[in-house]
């Protein structure tokens, strides 16, 4: 196995800990002044064809997306993770008992509510764990710069982002923890707020797949930071690969977490993603 550093990366790969040496920039060729190039008889100019450049659209194209490669981030806080550890899964808000509701909750009111009375392939939102698409998800962004945003609670009393884990997992463990049948409903994916009137929603892997796919091959839009990814009821905790955390005291916390319940998943310390 290989070692790791305090920030929980492999050695050589971490930019704190293993700093790229700065390299001299090359001379910067000279121009040809513009008296010359107006000199040159035209067939000697040399012009670069609009379609040698591809569009986004089309470099998209041409590399196909793997949706099943592409990461999807669940946000909880920290004192969640006891009752995650014990369970074995990051479990939806409705298939939680009462006595083991989450300890921290950021959900304003109003949002459970109104994703309680959201229907999604027959079940309320609830009955499905979120999770964002991105590390830059809109609304974990609001969290972090303490934005007011309806959906969270007041900024007076929401927990600091640093006291945060982010989950990690692939697409594609998601979806094969839910079900191997496209057919399938146990899965779905939303371009914005699942409670939201003008969301749209696919649901089953087959749907799933193709609007993530569509999500991620057209930048330009910028859908990803208001999707979201839905799984029926509950994702394993074997299927999460990475615990991304703000700093190294709490990577040994979770650490001391993991060691405790049994798992062996990497920790990582990755402040970019918790800063406001």
């Amino acid at each position: 196995m290989s070692n790791e550093c305090i920030h929980g990366f492999d050695e050589g790969l971490c930019a704190i800990c293993y700093p790229k040496p700065e390299q001299e920039k090359p001379p910067a060729p000279r121009a040809a002044s513009a008296q010359r190039r107006r000199a040159m008889p035209a067939q000697q100019r040399r012009t670069v064809p609009s379609t040698a450049i591809p569009s986004r659209r089309e470099s998209a194209v041409a590399h196909p997306v793997d949706v099943k490669a592409h990461r999807i981030y669940h946000v909880t806080h920290v004192e969640n993770l006891v009752g995650i550890l014990a369970d074995g899964a990051v479990r939806a808000r409705a298939a939680v008992p009462m006595r083991a509701d989450p300890h921290v909750d950021i959900a304003s009111v109003a949002d459970a509510d109104a994703r309680a009375s959201t229907t999604v392939a027959g079940r309320p939102a609830t009955a499905f764990v979120p999770f964002f698409l991105t590390p830059d998800a809109r609304l974990w962004g609001d969290l972090r710069s303490g934005a007011d945003e309806p959906r969270l609670l007041p900024r007076a009393t929401r927990p600091v982002a640093s006291e945060f884990v982010v989950l990690v997992a692939s697409i594609g463990d998601a979806l094969g923890s839910a079900s191997a049948d496209p057919s399938d409903l146990a899965v779905a994916v939303t371009d914005d707020d699942v409670a939201g009137q003008t969301s749209k929603v696919e649901t089953g892997i087959d749907g799933v797949e193709r609007m993530i796919r569509s999500l991620i091959a057209d930048p330009e839009q910028n859908r990803l930071p208001t999707a979201e990814l839905l799984l029926a009821d509950a994702l394993p905790f074997s299927a999460v690969s990475v615990v991304g955390v703000a700093n190294v005291p709490m990577r040994e916390r979770v650490k001391g977490l993991l060691a405790a319940a049994g798992h062996r998943t990497r920790v990582s310390a990755h402040s970019p993603w918790f800063e406001g």
